[in-house]
């Protein structure tokens, strides 16, 4: 009858595709693929090894109330000059940039959440200062090695940074004001932190 013959017919349909399937590859092409890449090693890696650790002082700012007095103490005793950097960055907004307050906190958020790999590298606090109408974003930035990574210059939005390496000596209660101010920073008031580390 005709109603028993398209039941078959779907059958045959359906057997086509696993019939087709590929054959599984032979073991030697599966030894190719468990082959551990080669892995680039970060020239920051192949540096001498620094009185500051990164992670202590991550650890130290994090666990510390008192950033002024405990964590810049800390700081200071173990920075090492030949070892890292201290880089000031300032945004050059567009015009029309920067004057709703959530969405200058967008922009910001959005540039830090793409610097992943600079991670193992670097700690910044980066202020969102000024009030609404008239935001700028700028911060202090420590870097491993003696100038900025390949990892924050690789950023796509490097370029519409300008960074200025500052002096551990001259500029330290300029870095410490970044770090630590919670109300006001070169005569701004801070409307938003942001922390990377």
């Amino acid at each position: 009858t005709p109603g028993a013959a398209a039941p078959a017919a779907a059958k045959k349909e359906e057997a086509k595709p696993a019939a087709a399937k590929p054959a599984p590859k032979p073991a030697a092409d599966e030894d190719e693929d468990d082959e551990p890449k080669s892995k680039t090693v970060n020239p920051l890696d192949m540096l001498p090894p620094s009185k500051l650790v990164l992670d202590d002082w991550k650890r130290c700012y994090s666990n510390t109330k008192d950033l002024y007095g405990t964590a810049m103490k800390w700081f200071w005793e173990h920075y090492d000059p030949e070892g890292y950097c201290i880089y000031y960055m300032k945004y050059e907004k567009a015009e029309g940039e920067c004057k709703v307050g959530f969405m200058t906190s967008n922009l910001l958020g959005g540039f830090l959440q793409r610097l992943d790999k600079l991670r193992r590298y670097a700690f910044g606090v980066t202020n969102i200062v000024g009030t609404e109408g008239n935001f700028d974003i700028q911060g202090v930035w420590l870097f491993r090695g003696t100038e900025i990574p390949f990892e924050m210059k690789d950023h796509p939005s490097y370029e519409y940074h300008t960074f200025t390496k500052l002096d551990h000596v001259k500029d330290r209660q300029l870095i410490a004001d970044y770090w630590c101010a919670e109300d006001a920073v070169e005569g701004k008031p801070i409307a938003d932190c942001k922390v990377y580390k």
